[in-house]
């Protein structure tokens, strides 16, 4: 004999199967996606660390050059916050009306020669000594950000112009994608000199890896990195700013050799 109440359980099923799976969607798309310069690898993850275990919240983090990100942005990537290191890229964005305000500033941060330990220029002692050889081609290759899109790596060219040397042959100069791959290189064994954040010599990978002279701050343009809210930007990506903006994020900051430039 037919009974309607068969197919009506059955069915009753899949319904609350594609609800579970719609809301489990909606959790996932509601986790901000974050565009991070690839200088504070360390510094955020560890931010990000301290957010999720004390709120619960979850946020995932993209690491990479400032103007990478900027054109991904431009192009529909859908991120809901951007950390770049140069006030330049936010402008861009602004200036694109692709968002309508100018960030926040975030931190500020210095840059400084590593010296390998494999490297011929290990036995320098001061910057002078090590310019010097720079000028004199004393050296197999250095590697620094690539400045067509890396602050760091503006602020890498600006240093070597300041110190005299005005011109590198291409075969000698390694331009890294981002300042992440600056390290990579360093650690290689494939070049004699890299101009990094300070930040990366607070990590544990790099002790003993080699020397680190930091350079004077007036010899290149500040490098000061803003927060930018995207379009996207949920619930939970305001509740990680305002996690950023508080005393445990701050002391992380810190502790990474940032500083924080306060608001504009």
């Amino acid at each position: 004999m037919y009974n309607p109440y068969n197919n009506i359980f059955p069915l009753m099923q899949r319904l609350l199967l594609i609800i579970l799976l719609i809301n489990s969607f909606n959790i996932k798309a509601e986790t901000p996606l974050i565009a991070v310069a690839s200088n504070m690898i360390d510094v955020m993850s560890e931010i990000t660390r301290a957010y999720e275990n004390e709120t619960g919240g979850k946020v995932k983090l993209n690491f990479g050059s400032s103007g990478n990100f900027t054109t991904q942005i431009i192009q529909g990537a859908p991120y809901h916050l951007f950390i770049p290191a140069s006030k330049h890229y936010v402008d861009k964005l602004f200036d694109m009306q692709i968002i309508d305000h100018h960030g926040s500033r975030f931190t500020q941060g210095p840059i400084g020669v590593f010296i390998p330990i494999d490297s011929k220029l290990v036995d320098m002692s001061d910057l002078d000594s090590i310019f010097n050889a720079l000028k004199s081609g004393r050296f197999r290759k250095i590697a620094i950000a690539n400045p067509e899109h890396a602050p760091y790596g503006v602020a890498a060219i600006q240093a070597l112009q300041h110190a005299g040397v005005w011109a590198i042959e291409s075969n000698r100069i390694l331009l890294a994608e981002n300042v992440a791959q600056v390290i990579h290189y360093g650690n290689s064994g494939s070049v004699d000199l890299t101009i990094i954040p300070y930040s990366f010599m607070k990590t544990k990978n790099m002790q003993n890896r080699g020397k680190f002279y930091l350079i004077p701050k007036s010899w290149y343009d500040p490098i000061v990195q803003y927060v930018v809210i995207l379009a996207n930007a949920t619930q939970e990506t305001r509740n990680f700013i305002d996690f950023l903006n508080g005393n445990k994020a701050t002391g992380i900051i810190n502790d990474y050799g940032y500083s924080l430039p306060g608001a504009e």
